[in-house]
């Protein structure tokens, strides 16, 4: 077969300028298509989370109450962002929960990790903790508030070298929220009080248990 004149080959055969064009074309398009899936993505996760506001904003206190009735869970640590975590003074707990009773009484417990400081210039080892309070819970106006009850029901341990033994719990666990979100699974609260920390929230099976003294007397 006779070969193409030069001529009808610049016409009929795409250049290499034409086929750079054509697959930049191709790269924009695919750009412009993950750009638009991720548009997508954000918007559906901004409509639920303002139905889940809204279908709160929605609920009466009872109902809202009704649904808080559980085992609420969440480690500040996976949440929070690195430059939030305090490791010293008053660290960062790893795992908070709390239980609300439907009879109005509720359980808070909070770890805390140990960590290493200097004390006199000398090392010093600051034991792991764990708190426990009890009080009472309630719902007005879309708002959680939960009381702590008198210094007797307080529990507190340190983790030292042999064991855990019992350290005194002085401090109350006052706390005041706005319930942002609230699903089946799902818990968000919006502090109301200053100092304090919102919290997001999932709902577990049982409370986590206090660890076992080696000494358990008071």
């Amino acid at each position: 077969m006779a070969e193409k004149p030069a001529s009808i080959r610049r016409v009929t055969e795409p250049s290499t300028f034409s086929k750079s064009r054509a697959r930049s074309s191709c790269s924009a398009c695919r750009a412009r298509v993950i750009s638009l899936e991720g548009m997508r993505l954000a918007v559906q996760y901004t409509c639920a989370a303002l139905l889940s506001v809204a279908a709160v904003a929605c609920k009466s206190d009872a109902s809202v109450t009704k649904d808080l009735v559980g085992v609420w869970r969440w480690n500040p640590r996976d949440n929070f962002p690195p430059e939030q975590i305090k490791e010293t003074g008053f660290p960062t707990p790893d795992l908070e929960a709390i239980q609300f009773n439907a009879d109005g009484q509720y359980v808070h417990v909070q770890g805390v990790p140990g960590y290493e400081t200097i004390v006199a210039g000398k090392p010093f080892h600051v034991s792991e903790r764990w708190w426990e309070w009890k009080g009472s819970w309630s719902v007005a106006n879309g708002e959680l508030a939960i009381v702590s009850g008198p210094i007797e029901e307080r529990w507190g341990a340190r983790h030292e070298p042999h064991g855990w033994v019992l350290d005194r719990n002085r401090s109350g666990d006052d706390r005041t929220f706005k319930v942002e979100e609230l699903t089946h699974g799902r818990l968000r609260l919006e502090t109301l009080a200053i100092g304090d920390v919102n919290r997001s929230m999932q709902r577990t099976a049982t409370l986590p248990q206090r660890p076992v003294l080696t000494n358990p007397k008071p």
